[in-house]
């Protein structure tokens, strides 16, 4: 009986090592490991003085510290730990993601890559935020009931709220003689709130693999978007025999729709902003540029239809109208943690990621100041077209001087004397019918991100909420229909 405490004291010490979220050997928890150092010490004096004083007592203080220590343990090894869910699985080439996307639009003319990550996220989210309310067993249309149980499972309890997906990749694209389906990665964050315990925050990269039935074709996007029923649109619900309650269409198992049929839970961990502010080593910088296989053909058929004679000069025009407003914009919101100044700019799926680290720098009273920004060369890697929108990702290379400062202006990291260099990936999308908006004169114009301004009513943009519609006119400025937005920001480090 005697060695199981200390065999408790020795796996504390050892759990002390065990991984905290790094992709490799992660670093120590000093806490666990000086638990297991006192939980050891404790072991040591009361085994010597059993043998020393005979003492009746040490038996049932043993117990008792064992149970301490046992349920100690079970805590650490299921709060705030990565958990593997599933073997690592190689990525896709670039080049074989790309032909499949080729086979796909070939089969379905109004399949977009952009509008089905949209659904993905609407999805992600109402799969979590939605858990355990009265209309979640709806989302059965498009989730497999076996990856609906074991969401139940690990949500059981459990309240979910403040969803922020950090990035959507394609992982696997595949076309077959039965089905179409595609493997999607998603990096998110959430906070679970369970009764009687405090709430936190987890970190979470998933897995979800689509497929759907040959022959099956895109709804628009609007309808894809909103999670309505496949067939009407109408907003989900479906009755106990499967069938939308509207048009009555069975669609339990709808082949008018993707559908989840396998989720893997890759990485879990508690959500921390210890270390928030401190410098990083930038990483990726002197990597070689990643072009995309159709790069020349798609970039001149742009160029072609936006009436400029080469893609270098549809780059040098983006670049003026799009690229540097955009570049100079967001950054100067970013360190003044006025996020909404550049609500017009971005996509809804941006925004709203890059203002979950606004507030934790806001709660930690931190300032990330960006000085000297400077936008260098800008080098088009991609572009991609479908029926809905035009899509063109180009490598920044850019500058500035990165120190985060405290509330006294006490710099806490980086250095505000020495320049930094980086690059990033940018992707902007833009409806294919995109809208003109008038001028006062009357005459027609193209808005670009030079326009401070409503790009429907022309409009201050004071009244623009978190939801990018205009307060003057109710029109939606952030998808992309007035003009170019930014949708996506990838470190070069993990760009593929």
């Amino acid at each position: 009986m005697f060695g199981i405490p200390g065999m408790i004291a020795l796996s504390l010490l050892i759990a002390g090592y065990r991984k905290t979220g790094a992709p490799k050997g992660g670093r120590p928890s000093f806490f666990r490991m000086f638990n297991g150092v006192v939980f050891l010490a404790f072991f040591g004096l009361i085994l010597a003085n059993k043998f020393m004083t005979g003492s009746a007592v040490t038996p049932l203080v043993m117990i008792l510290l064992f149970i301490v220590g046992l349920i100690y343990q079970l805590n650490q090894l299921t709060t705030g730990q990565t958990i593997v869910a599933s073997g690592p699985v190689a990525r896709r080439s670039l080049e074989d993601i790309s032909s499949h996307l080729v086979g796909l639009h070939r089969r379905d003319e109004g399949f977009s890559r952009i509008v089905f990550l949209d659904f993905v996220q609407a999805l992600y989210n109402a799969a979590y935020a939605g858990f355990a309310t009265p209309g979640y067993r709806n989302l059965a249309v498009y989730i497999a009931d076996d990856v609906m149980a074991t969401l139940g499972r690990e949500l059981a309890g459990s309240r979910i709220s403040a969803v922020v997906i950090g990035a959507m990749s394609l992982d696997e694209v595949r076309v077959s003689a039965e089905k179409d389906s595609i493997v999607v990665d998603i990096e998110a964050n959430y906070t679970k709130e369970r009764s009687g315990l405090s709430s936190e925050r987890f970190v979470a990269r998933e897995r979800w693999a689509f497929s759907r039935p040959r022959g099956t074709i895109s709804p628009p996007p609007d309808r894809l978007r909103a999670l309505g029923c496949p067939s009407c649109g109408a907003t989900l619900s479906v009755s106990e025999l499967g069938a939308c309650t509207y048009c009555n269409a069975p669609i339990r198992s709808s082949s008018l729709c993707w559908r989840v049929t396998r989720r893997a839970m890759v990485a879990l961990e508690v959500f921390s902003t210890d270390g928030l502010g401190e410098a990083v080593p930038e990483q990726g910088t002197e990597l070689e540029t990643i072009y995309d296989p159709r790069l020349a053909k798609e970039a001149q058929a742009l160029a072609t239809a936006e009436g400029q004679p080469t893609a270098d000069a549809l780059l040098e025009s983006l670049r003026q109208s799009t690229i540097l407003p955009t570049f100079t914009q967001m950054y100067a919101a970013w360190s003044a943690k006025r996020w909404g100044a550049v609500r017009h700019l971005l996509t809804d799926f941006l925004w709203e990621a890059q203002q979950h680290w606004i507030r934790a720098y806001v709660e930690k009273k931190l300032t990330n100041k960006l000085d000297d920004l400077e936008l260098g060369k800008v080098v088009l890697v991609r572009v991609e077209r479908d029926k809905y929108y035009d899509a063109v990702t180009v490598r920044v290379f850019a500058s500035c001087r990165d120190y985060t400062v405290d509330a006294a202006n006490k710099v806490i990291g980086g250095d505000p004397k020495r320049v930094r260099r980086f690059t990033e990936y940018w992707t902007f999308i833009r409806s294919t019918t995109r809208k003109s908006t008038a001028a006062p004169s009357g005459d027609a114009k193209q808005v670009d991100a030079r326009t401070p301004s409503c790009p429907a009513c022309g409009a201050p943009l004071d009244r623009m909420g978190s939801t990018g519609i205009c307060g003057y006119c109710e029109a939606k400025v952030t998808t992309g229909d007035f003009g170019w937005v930014l949708a996506t920001i990838t470190q070069d480090e993990v760009y593929s």
